[in-house]
């Protein structure tokens, strides 16, 4: 057999796909030097050659990873938000931007109008459920300083809601 010979290859195992060309070739291992076969496509442009994936991870020892230069989590995580193809910046909706807030300040834990009364009255303390409140005349930002932290019964008379209806 000859080093580069055509050969039909069929991905899925099953014949209802029709089969593949792919070009059958000898190549070395990129770490180790085993020869190794591979099967290529034409359009193909991947230079990765291994025999294994434990030969492949061993390659990649002393190489940056691609998070290298950021300092901490939170960066790393929203630097990794920020580059999806979804990312909308500051034309965020209701729901995103609630998730927003509890993905980077965790969940709400106690309410401010229990500790400093913040609002025209005073909490009931009845509730034990917190939750992120959008302060009133500010807007739907990606900013900690637009929202508060309120027990639930606290949340429901800031924003008029009357739950005995």
């Amino acid at each position: 057999m000859s080093e580069e010979t055509l050969i039909k290859c069929n991905f899925s195992g099953n014949f209802k796909r029709p089969l593949k060309l792919g070009i059958k070739q000898i190549v070395q291992c990129n770490y180790c030097d085993k020869k190794i076969y591979k099967i290529s496509w034409p359009s193909s442009q991947n230079k990765n050659n291994f025999c294994s994936r434990k030969c492949m991870g061993l390659s990649r020892r002393g190489k940056p990873n691609w998070n290298s230069g950021l300092s901490s989590k939170i960066d790393k995580r929203i630097a990794h938000k920020e580059r999806c193809h979804n990312w909308r910046g500051d034309n965020i909706a209701y729901r995103g931007l609630h998730q927003w807030i509890v993905s980077n300040y965790g969940k709400a834990d106690k309410c401010n109008n229990r500790e400093k009364q913040i609002l025209k009255f005073a909490c009931s303390l009845k509730s034990k459920k917190f939750e992120w409140a959008k302060l009133k005349r500010k807007r739907y930002e990606r900013k900690v300083e637009n929202y508060i932290q309120l027990c639930k019964s606290c949340h429901n008379k800031y924003d008029g809601i009357n739950p005995t209806k």
